[in-house]
């Protein structure tokens, strides 16, 4: 099977999954990537971990504040090249996307919606995207959603359950594993580095509005222990003046 998946970046939690879907016998991946990096994500280009084929459309980049719209080319090219028997379409916020739909529903081939959006993502007021959601939502055959939120939200549009499949974002256990077991060893060496002493808490996390870091450090304040906050985001400034005296933001 040809699969064509078009998404606007090849997120490091995503990575692992496309391998995974890439290593079958049965499935031939492609990649159509609109931008190597997101502007609003500090993510790195891991080129070096691809097991998958993939292609960057030329375009041009609109990035103003935490708006970032891609006017991609060549995506009907792409698609006529790669004949996929399906077409997988990362979301529906990039005009890339809208073109691939109405391609996939022009050329007959079978269309798969990923969608990350939850019901706290909805806009107030914004009955034209809302509408337009709902057509996308007929034209597509499946769902891949990453989690329960996602799936209640599309429900919530109509779709129903048995068409919605969830692929949890993901890891790579081994390389994750062999740095943990690397850093054991020097468990006592770094936290001297660090200024780390007695019980330490810490939270990896992107500093966005939607993981609500800013709710934990407000909570920490007379906790025994020592706050660690690994991660940046446009929230950094309002997480740093929410925590408690002593906590450590290490970006």
């Amino acid at each position: 099977m040809r699969i064509a998946l078009l998404t606007e970046i090849a997120s490091p939690y995503r990575i692992p999954l496309f391998n995974a879907l890439a290593a079958r016998e049965d499935v031939e991946l492609t990649l159509l990537l609109l931008s190597r990096r997101d502007p609003r994500r500090s993510y790195a280009f891991h080129e070096d971990e691809f097991r998958f084929d993939w292609r960057i459309l030329p375009g041009r980049e609109l990035h103003r504040g935490l708006r970032w719209v891609v006017l991609s080319r060549g995506l009907g090219r792409a698609l006529r090249d790669l004949r996929p028997d399906v077409v997988v379409v990362g979301g529906w916020n990039q005009p890339a996307f809208w073109q691939a739909f109405v391609r996939a529903r022009r050329d007959g081939t079978p269309l798969v919606l990923w969608v990350e959006s939850t019901a706290r993502d909805a806009r107030s007021g914004a009955g034209l995207l809302e509408a337009a959601k709902r057509r996308a939502i007929g034209w597509a055959s499946a769902f891949v959603v990453p989690g329960r939120a996602s799936a209640d939200y599309l429900a919530s549009l109509g779709v129903e359950r048995a068409r919605i499949q969830v692929a949890p974002n993901a890891v790579d256990l081994e390389h994750f594993s062999h740095r943990v077991r690397e850093a054991r060893g020097r468990r006592q060496e770094l936290r001297r580095e660090l200024g780390l002493e007695g019980c330490v808490v810490l939270c990896v996390s992107r500093l966005s509005p939607e993981k609500g870091v800013d709710v934990l450090a407000r909570a920490f304040h007379g906790v025994p222990g020592r706050l660690v906050l690994a991660g940046d985001g446009p929230e950094r400034a309002r997480v740093a003046a929410a925590a408690p005296p002593g906590t450590r933001l290490l970006g």
